[in-house]
């Protein structure tokens, strides 16, 4: 299974914003799991500082043969 990366858009574009800016400029960011009891899927959530979810992808259970 070859990897998948999946960057969501940065805010203003890198020339925009000076590196090294703290949490305050709102570029702080944060992931979550989450894992179904039943399903057994794993969703894997990108949020901001504001709580908002910038991205997000469900991946499925794999069982070994």
């Amino acid at each position: 299974m070859t990897p998948i990366r999946y960057f969501p858009p940065s805010p203003g574009g890198s020339s925009a914003r000076s590196p090294n800016l703290p949490p305050s400029a709102g570029l702080q960011f944060f992931g979550l799991v989450d894992i179904s009891g039943t399903s057994e899927e794993m969703t894997v959530r990108l949020m901001d500082r504001e709580d908002r979810e910038l991205w997000n992808v469900t991946l499925p259970p794999v069982r070994a043969a």
